[in-house]
């Protein structure tokens, strides 16, 4: 007789974990919920392609975006150095077809920093983060004409 106490387990739903974009292994959550005891749904969060570091020229438009894939649908929030963005014209907020997007209309150098997406559902939460550089825009110094030098011996 076998006391493995995984044999008489009915198996339920799988999933596997998936590389990051950073070559980490990120779990996926996945979890079995009985709803008044009729039926059996899934639920689960899983993180299909993270957040990228992202280079930009000052007053360009940039776009950070994430896959994330959860059942139910997840609540997903956007966080700059741990501070939330609310969706605005100038930060604008979506997420449609698994993919979370931020897009920040016009990025200024004091937008640089770690940017967080977080997606929360009955599963739990997951994040992906990333780092944004803005740049200043390069500009030539103004010309001032040919200066001449004198040298006296």
């Amino acid at each position: 007789l076998s006391k493995n106490p995984l044999r008489n387990t009915t198996p339920g739903p799988e999933a596997a974990a998936v590389p990051s974009a950073g070559g980490a292994v990120v779990p996926p959550t996945l979890v079995s919920v009985s709803v008044e005891g009729v039926f059996s749904k899934s639920v689960g969060l899983l993180l299909v392609q993270g957040l990228k570091n992202t280079n930009v020229t000052e007053g360009e438009s940039v776009t950070l975006e994430c896959q994330i894939s959860g059942q139910p649908t997840p609540v997903i929030m956007w966080f700059r150095e741990d501070y939330k963005i609310e969706s605005s014209i100038d930060f604008q907020i979506s997420y449609e077809s698994g993919f979370a997007r931020l897009v920040i209309r016009e990025a200024f150098a004091e937008d640089s920093g770690r940017f967080t997406c977080t997606a929360t559902n009955e599963a739990g939460t997951i994040s992906t983060s990333c780092y944004l550089l803005v740049q200043a825009e390069w500009r030539s110094p103004p010309d001032t004409g040919t200066v001449k030098s004198s040298l006296f011996v």
